[in-house]
């Protein structure tokens, strides 16, 4: 694709040179040429950046569905021999006790729909706010950590993660809100 566009732009400088009048034609000729073989270009770059999106999309859904034991969805086809990002399947884990209100995220959602993500964390924020009678510390500590770390110790647990996670988010929630840069000239 280089090597045409550079011969193209060759025979372009050498129109030039021989016939001034007649080069304005033929550069604007060789121009358009130029512009259908970029535009051909980014299409197949595109198409191919897409594929592998596709891919790990599918991986990453066949993987996540593996380790939950439930049957990857119709919208994300199995994993191929040749994807580029799988995930390993998790070890079987003992079953869960259920917890009372406890809601268990459907696993069929988009993890990179940037919507979807946003939703998710503030309903289960949400339900930690509604579970811990409205303390913040402790529903933050559970979103970081986990609710039944939170409930095993009574509080927000010592794991440094998390007690700066919840530190940093009091801390951004007590400050003033930063004044607006001046516009740029």
């Amino acid at each position: 694709m280089v090597s045409a566009l550079a011969s193209l732009l060759v025979s372009m400088a050498g129109a030039q040179a021989t016939a001034p009048d007649a080069s304005l034609s033929a550069a604007a000729s060789g121009l358009k040429t130029a512009e259908t073989l970029a535009d051909k270009q980014r299409q197949v770059t595109l198409a191919a950046m897409q594929a592998s999106i596709d891919k790990q999309r599918a991986a990453i859904a066949a993987g996540m569905a593996a380790s939950i034991g439930k049957q990857p969805s119709a919208k994300a086809p199995a994993t191929a021999p040749d994807a580029f990002f799988t995930l390993p399947a998790f070890p079987s884990l003992p079953p869960l006790i259920p917890l009372q209100n406890a809601h268990i995220p459907d696993a069929t959602g988009d993890p990179f729909d940037i919507q979807e993500n946003i939703d998710a964390g503030a309903r289960f924020l949400k339900q930690l706010l509604t579970r811990y009678t409205g303390d913040l510390p402790l529903a933050l500590g559970a979103y970081n950590a986990g609710p039944g770390k939170v409930d095993e110790v009574g509080g927000v647990p010592a794991i440094p993660e998390t007690t700066n996670y919840v530190r940093e988010i009091l801390r951004k929630l007590a400050a003033p809100p930063a004044d607006p840069k001046p516009p740029v000239k």
